[in-house]
């Protein structure tokens, strides 16, 4: 093992602006009622390159250093890195926490983190460092190829065998469907060339692991809405029609939301088999997460949802699934 027991210094950078939207929850607003929104709110503008400050510090189990703001609209380079972030920052909370135990730096790859002067400095201080391939670069297209044919003679067959094998199944998985029932063909189709070979929509969109338990499953709730909203509203509503029963669906929504919250509960009941799914479902991230199952065992405990709509094709018309080329021979 490369630790042997030592204990790890980390040390990493983070970019911080005024709007705070460098935080994932800042970039919306949340409101009750958007009508009384400011619109200075709504509608915040934002500048191509806003002003922002980059911290820097180093950490480990027994400590934190002291941070170091970089204020310039420029990256921060070698000399700055040197400086700053090793001399007046590692080197002393190295002496402070671990002046007398094994350890290892372990920064991240950040080119400027395998600069010359700062590797030469570190060597010089007889700090242990964890490098990436020996940040290897390649000089022209040869050497790259050259690097990439050594690299392919180390993989591990095994490995490759595996990755094969489990491609394999997947696509047999896709095939069964297909066999099982036509309409699956074009569900298979539509998943294939929207979300796997050539995706239009990139995986951070559709992906939800992380929002497990925390948000639906499903949109089934807002394709409700959509209908008790089309039964009073029409096809064809007139524009006062159409204001005053917006108004009536918000108020009735904000009556729900006021009571759920005094409850603390949800003033619908799910059925039963949705809330098993729910903790089976929740169960098996958890153990992913931790590390207790691998990838495909989660597949596998995952999967078994999907089998609750095969009956749902069989009774589905052709005509109610659409594909990209019926909207296109539509359009």
């Amino acid at each position: 093992m490369f630790l042997n027991g030592s204990d790890i210094i980390l040390d990493d950078e983070k970019y911080f602006g005024l709007s705070g939207d460098n935080v994932q929850c800042n970039q919306r607003f949340y409101t009750t009622d958007p009508s009384t929104t400011p619109s200075d709110v709504k509608y915040k503008k934002k500048k191509k390159y806003p002003p922002k400050i980059l911290i820097c510090m180093a950490m480990s189990a027994r400590g934190v250093s002291d941070i170091y703001v970089h204020k310039s609209k420029e990256a921060i380079k070698s000399d700055i890195y040197l400086n700053e972030c090793i001399n007046n920052r590692l080197l002393p909370f190295i002496e402070e926490h671990h002046k007398n135990n094994d350890f290892v730096f372990w920064p991240d790859k950040a080119s400027v983190h395998y600069a010359g002067v700062v590797l030469d400095r570190l060597k010089q201080k007889n700090i242990p460092v964890k490098v990436y391939a020996n940040n290897w670069q390649a000089k022209d297209l040869d050497s790259l190829a050259r690097r990439v044919k050594k690299k392919a003679k180390e993989l591990d067959p095994k490995t490759l065998q595996a990755m094969v094998k489990n491609v394999s199944k997947q696509l047999h998985i896709v095939e069964e469907l297909s066999n099982l029932d036509n309409k699956f063909l074009k569900l298979t189709d539509y998943i294939l060339k929207n979300y796997i070979e050539h995706a239009r929509f990139p995986i951070e969109k559709w992906n939800h692991f992380d929002l497990i338990e925390e948000r639906p499953r499903t949109n089934n709730h807002v394709e409700g809405y959509h209908r008790q909203l089309n039964a009073h509203i029409g096809i064809h509503p007139s524009i006062w029609n159409w204001i005053m029963n917006i108004q009536k669906a918000e108020e009735i929504t904000a009556i729900r939301v006021e009571q759920e919250d005094e409850q603390g509960r949800t003033n619908r009941k799910r059925r039963k088999q949705d809330v098993r799914h729910d903790i089976h479902l929740v169960s098996a991230k958890n153990a992913f997460a931790n590390d207790e199952i691998d990838l495909q065992e989660f597949q596998l405990l995952s999967r078994h949802f999907a089998y609750n709509y095969l009956d749902v094709f069989h009774k589905t018309r052709d005509s109610d699934i659409s594909t990209d080329d019926d909207d296109e021979s539509n359009a």
